[in-house]
C-alpha cells in the first residue's frame, strides 16, 4: 500500500529496478511538488538524467515542460516523457511516469542539484 495525495493506493503491479538506467536515481525523502505543463505532479526520485513522477491524470508521451522550485533555484525545462504506468485504478487514480531530461541551463541544474541533496 502506498500513499498518494493523502490517500492510500494499492499498486497494480510491483515495480523494480530493470537495470536499464544509466544513472542511479535518488529517492526523495520528501516528495517534491512540480508541474508538467499545467498539471500538478509529485517527483518521487531524481537523477541527473531524469525523474520518476507520480500524478493523478494520464499524461501524453513525448515532450512536456517540467517545472519545480528547490531552495532559491527553479527548474524549468522541456523533458521527454518516456513511459507511464497505472499504479491504481481506484479513486483517486494514480500513475507513475518516467521523464528524461534534455540539456539544462545553469538555473535548472542548480535546482536539480539542490533537490537531490535534500
Amino acid at each position: 500500500m502506498e500513499t498518494f495525495l493523502g490517500e492510500s493506493v494499492t499498486p497494480i503491479q510491483s515495480r523494480g529496478a530493470t537495470g536499464r538506467r544509466r544513472v542511479d536515481r535518488t529517492p526523495l525523502t520528501v516528495p517534491l511538488q512540480a508541474w508538467i505543463n499545467r498539471q500538478e505532479v509529485t517527483i518521487v526520485n531524481l537523477s541527473l538524467s531524469g525523474a520518476r513522477i507520480r500524478h493523478s491524470r494520464a499524461l501524453g508521451l513525448g515532450e512536456s515542460r517540467l517545472r519545480f522550485d528547490s531552495d532559491d533555484a527553479s527548474f524549468d525545462e522541456f523533458v521527454h516523457l518516456v513511459s507511464t504506468e497505472t499504479i491504481s485504478i481506484a479513486e483517486p487514480m494514480a500513475f507513475d511516469s518516467r521523464v528524461r531530461f534534455h540539456a539544462s541551463n545553469d538555473q535548472s541544474s542548480a535546482a536539480l542539484s539542490s533537490a537531490m541533496a535534500s
